[in-house]
């Protein structure tokens, strides 16, 4: 008889599926091929970014005005016009003969003698000697009838016009009547001094905001602020300002300090203003202009970056 092989196949195939689900269960199994692991991305970090510090340079009028080049034909050409007589005026000087009665007296005789007087300077006689000799002004009769600039403010409207309409180095054809009496008045002829202080106060607000805008157009193109300065400094004012003690310089503030400042309310306002939206690089438009001080700026990423 032959034995069938059946029941020993099934054994088999029940002893390979009972090793399977033990390698699956963590029984030994024959390893398997592993898959490929790959590397986790390090996770990103963000550099800290530098304070952003903000490089200011001021500018004053007055150091302008006292550097301030003057051509002799700029000069003549401006004293000569018209606008500018108010500047160029000389000193106002008066003779007083006083009217005993006050105002409501028609004080003849006083008009007669101030008439005199005003003959005697048509002969050419010194207008300081006949006040000091004639003029009732106790005040300025020492000074040869002279005021001085706050007297002048203060003038009676009917002087304050008479001098208005006075040429330099002409005198009142006729008496002045106020309260006090008669004047004669007198307008000097301004110094040459005189007309030169002038000219500088009328024109340095214009020259340092000239400064200034060729300041910014030199740190606009890159070049460090104190070549730049020195620069428009000398192309501005001549070499006399690039050497001169007083010029300006620049200085650098944290952004979060500028309120420590020392600058003019309204140049501080202007500064803060453009820092608080500023980014590395950027700078003022254009001057920040606040009475007698131009503001130039700009911001940067650090004090090394070359800003300086």
């Amino acid at each position: 008889m032959i034995r069938s092989r059946e029941p020993r196949q099934t054994s088999l195939l029940a002893l390979g599926l009972s090793l399977a689900l033990l390698a699956g269960c963590g029984g030994a199994a024959p390893p398997a091929s592993s898959p490929t692991k790959h590397p986790q991305p390090a996770e990103a970090t963000t550099p800290e970014t530098p304070p952003l510090v903000v490089e200011y340079v001021v500018i004053h009028r007055r150091w302008v005005e006292r550097l301030l080049p003057i051509a002799p034909a700029d000069l003549k050409t401006w004293s000569d016009a018209p606008e500018n007589a108010a500047a160029t005026n000389g000193s106002f000087h008066h003779i007083l003969v006083k009217v005993p009665g006050g105002e409501k007296d028609p004080g003849l005789a006083a008009k007669k003698k101030a008439q005199g007087i005003i003959a005697r300077l048509d002969k050419g006689e010194d207008f300081a000697k006949l006040a000091r000799q004639l003029s009732d002004d106790a005040s300025t009769r020492d000074s040869g009838g002279e005021y001085t600039p706050e007297q002048v403010k203060e003038l009676p409207p009917a002087l304050s016009a008479a001098f208005a309409a006075l040429e330099p180095g002409k005198t009142t054809a006729q008496p002045v009547r106020t309260k006090d009496g008669f004047h004669v008045v007198r307008k000097d002829r301004a110094s040459d001094d005189e007309i030169e202080r002038a000219y500088r106060k009328a024109k340095a607000p214009e020259v340092a905001k000239k400064l200034g805008e060729d300041l910014l157009v030199r740190l606009n193109g890159g070049t460090p602020s104190r070549p730049a300065i020195a620069e428009a400094v000398e192309a501005v004012l001549g070499e006399r300002g690039v050497n001169d003690a007083d010029r300006p310089k620049a200085h650098v503030v944290d952004r979060d300090r500028l309120a420590q400042v020392r600058l003019s309310a309204a140049a501080k306002a202007a500064l803060e203003t453009f820092a608080r939206s500023a980014r590395p690089g950027d700078q003022l438009p254009s001057p920040a202009v606040d009475g007698d001080t131009i503001l130039v700026a700009r911001a940067a990423l650090a004090l090394g970056d070359g800003a300086r």
